[in-house]
Parts: structure tokens; sequence; C-alpha cells
């Protein structure tokens, strides 16, 4: 039974993580009009990720997958509400609720660790630093306007 939920857990979150990478895109350019059929396909794809996001933290409380799960769910809810997003401000709001998310994770492994338990290690506590540093860089370059890729 425990093996059932386990692989019911991880193919909800692996089936999110395909859909997020089978409609991959981004903010359209100036100008520039999505279709009915694209606007939906983004709408599903940050449903999806919503999804498989709030399934991978139950398993990873759970015991049931790792923390990198988790980290990669959540850059992939970022990704797809930036998908979404028609103005800088809107972009800025998706990333500080990113940043927010990272801190929340974050702050989750340290409290583990700082008591010694198990979720609480150091690889797990550096890895979701990591991912914090980088949504904080992702915001910074966001707000002052660099082009994707720049300074990263």
């Amino acid at each position: 039974m425990f093996a059932l939920r386990r692989v019911g857990i991880v193919g909800v979150c692996l089936l999110g993580l395909v859909i997020a990478c089978i409609h991959a895109g981004g903010a359209d350019a100036p100008g520039e009009k999505r279709s009915e059929k694209l606007q939906g396909l983004l709408l599903e794809r940050w449903k999806t990720s919503e999804n498989a996001y709030n399934a991978c933290t139950v398993g990873y409380e759970a015991g049931t997958l790792e923390l990198d799960t988790v980290l990669t769910t959540s850059n992939e809810v970022n990704r797809a509400k930036l998908a979404l997003c028609k103005s800088k401000e809107e972009r800025i709001a998706v990333r500080q609720a990113h940043v927010a998310r990272q801190n929340q994770i974050e702050g989750k492994i340290k409290a583990l660790s700082n008591v010694n338990a198990k979720g609480g290690e150091a690889d797990k506590l550096a890895r979701a630093s990591l991912n914090r540093v980088n949504a904080e860089i992702e915001l910074e370059l966001e707000r002052n306007g660099a082009a994707a890729g720049e300074n990263r």
C-alpha cells in the first residue's frame, strides 16, 4: 500500500514536470498576441505545476520524495506563472512570491537542521539556500531590467 501511494505521488510530480517541459514558453513579445490554444496550455501548465508542487511537498514531508523534487517543482511553478505575465510589475510580483516560497522551504530545513533532525542535513540546507539565492538573483535582475541569462 505504501509503495503504491509513493508511486502515485512520484507519478503526479513527474507528470507535472513533463507537461511543464512540453509546454515551455515565455511572455509574449511586445505587440504579440497569443492564440487561445496557447493561452489555455499556459494556464494548464500553471495549474498542473501548482498541483505537482503541492503533491511533491506532501511527498517530501512524508519522507517519500527528495528535497530536490520539491525545489524543481517550485521552480516550475515560477516559470509557469512568469509565462502568463503581461507586464514587468506582474513578473516582479511572481518573482517575489517565488522568493517567499524559497524562504519558507529554506526555513523548514533550517528548523530541522537546528535540532539535528532528519531532513535538516547540510546538503539539504545548502540546496535550499542555493535555490533561494537564485530566486533572489532573478528578482533583482527583473527589477533592474537585466536581460534573461545576463549576470547569472
